[in-house]
C-alpha cells in the first residue's frame, strides 16, 4: 500500500511538519536581517544624536577686530578703560564696546588730538540703529559727557594708508580732548554686529577684539603713521583695563589668555604699551554635573541595545502557528 507523504515546510535549513488543523508561516532569513539592521541603525542614531546634543562644544569663536588708540602727538600719557557688553534692542541682541579715555593729570598741555582705529567688519553698520553716523563712516558711536567735535574717516576710501596696524581696512575716529575743571575725558560706546562669544551646552568660548596700542620697545623713538591729513602716534598707556563680564556662581574659569586679574570676573588689567587680546573658555559646572550623568545613562541604554535586539531577533526566528478551525 502507498503512504502519502506529508509535504514538509521548509524554513531557514530546519523542517517543521504540520498539523493536520494548524499551518506555520515561514519568516524568511532576509526579513529577520534586515528588520535587526533596522533597528540597530536607529537605535545608534538615536543615542548619539542625544549625546551629541547634550555635550555639544561651542562653535570656534574668534574675530578679526581691533581697536587701537592713537594720538596727535608722542609721549602723551593715557588712561583707557574698555568694556564689553551685549545690548538689547528692538531687532535683538547688538554687541557693544565702551571707552572711557582720560589723560592723566601730569600731562602739561591744554589740549590733545586722540584717534581711535576700528577694524574689523563688524563695526561697519550702515543701517545705523543706535547713532548718527560721523563723517564718511559707518560707524555707530555714542558719545557721552565731554564734547570732543569728533570726526571719522575710512581707510578704504583714503589713498596711501599705511597696512600697518590695518590701518588701510580701519575707521578711524578723531577728536580733542579740552582741558575742563582740570581733567581731560572722555567716553562713547561703539556697537559691533560680530559675536565675540559662542556658547555650547556647558562651555561658552569668547574672543574679544585686540584693545590698546601698537607695540614697542621704551627705548624705540615714537612710531607715526599717516592717515589722510592727520598724524597718529601710539600714546604712552600708563594704564589699560579691559572688562568682559562677571562669572556666574557655578561658573569656572576653564582656559583664559592673559590671565584675568581678578578670579570672579572676566577683566584685565595692563601697565605700559601693547594691547590685550583676551580669548577662552568658562564651565558651568552644573551643566558639566548633568551632562555626566547623562553619558552614564546613555551607557546603560547602549548596554541595553543588544539584548533587546537579540530578543526581537529571537522572537522573529520562531513559527507563528495559525489554527484553522474545522466547520464539520
Amino acid at each position: 500500500m502507498n503512504r502519502r507523504r506529508r509535504n514538509p515546510v521548509i524554513r531557514t535549513g530546519r523542517v517543521f511538519r504540520k498539523r493536520p488543523n494548524e499551518v506555520h508561516l515561514a519568516v524568511h532569513p532576509w526579513l529577520r536581517i534586515t528588520t535587526s539592521i533596522l533597528f540597530f541603525v536607529a537605535a545608534f542614531l538615536g543615542l548619539f544624536g542625544w549625546f551629541f546634543g547634550i555635550s555639544a562644544s561651542p562653535d570656534k569663536a574668534e574675530t578679526d577686530q581691533s581697536i587701537l588708540i592713537f594720538t596727535d602727538r608722542p609721549g602723551v600719557p593715557l588712561h583707557a578703560l574698555v568694556s564689553f557688553d551685549e545690548v538689547l534692542t528692538d531687532t535683538g541682541e547688538v554687541n557693544s564696546v565702551s571707552l572711557s579715555l582720560i589723560v592723566d593729570g601730569g600731562y602739561q598741555g591744554d589740549s590733545v588730538g586722540v584717534s581711535i582705529a576700528f577694524q574689523g567688519e563688524g563695526f561697519r553698520r550702515p543701517d545705523q540703529q543706535m547713532a548718527e553716523p560721523v563723517g564718511d563712516c559707518s560707524l555707530e558711536v555714542e558719545f557721552y559727557g565731554t564734547d570732543i567735535s569728533p570726526a571719522c574717516s575710512d581707510g578704504k576710501n583714503l589713498p596711501d594708508v599705511t597696512g600697518y596696524y590695518g590701518l588701510n581696512k580701519s575707521q578711524v575716529l578723531s577728536g580733542t580732548l579740552t582741558r575742563t575743571n582740570n581733567a581731560m575725558h572722555t567716553n562713547l560706546t561703539v556697537y559691533s554686529t560680530d559675536d565675540w562669544s559662542s556658547s555650547g551646552t556647558s562651555r561658552t568660548a569668547f574672543y574679544l577684539p585686540r584693545v590698546g596700542s601698537g607695540y614697542r620697545e621704551p627705548d624705540w623713538p615714537p612710531t607715526e603713521e599717516a592717515f589722510g591729513t592727520s598724524r597718529l602716534f601710539d600714546p604712552d598707556l600708563t594704564n589699560l583695563t579691559v572688562t568682559y563680564r562677571w562669572l556666574a556662581s557655578d561658573e569656572k574659569i576653564e582656559i583664559v589668555s592673559p590671565e584675568p586679574s581678578d578670579p570672579s570676573r572676566l577683566h584685565w588689567n595692563q601697565q605700559g604699551n601693547g594691547s590685550i587680546v583676551a580669548h577662552g573658555s568658562t564651565v558651568l559646572l552644573g551643566s558639566q554635573e548633568r551632562q555626566s550623568n547623562q553619558t552614564f545613562l546613555i551607557g546603560v541604554l547602549a548596554g541595553l541595545v543588544p539584548l533587546i535586539g537579540s530578543w526581537i531577533y529571537k522572537q522573529l526566528g520562531q513559527p507563528a502557528p495559525f489554527r484553522r478551525t474545522n466547520k464539520n
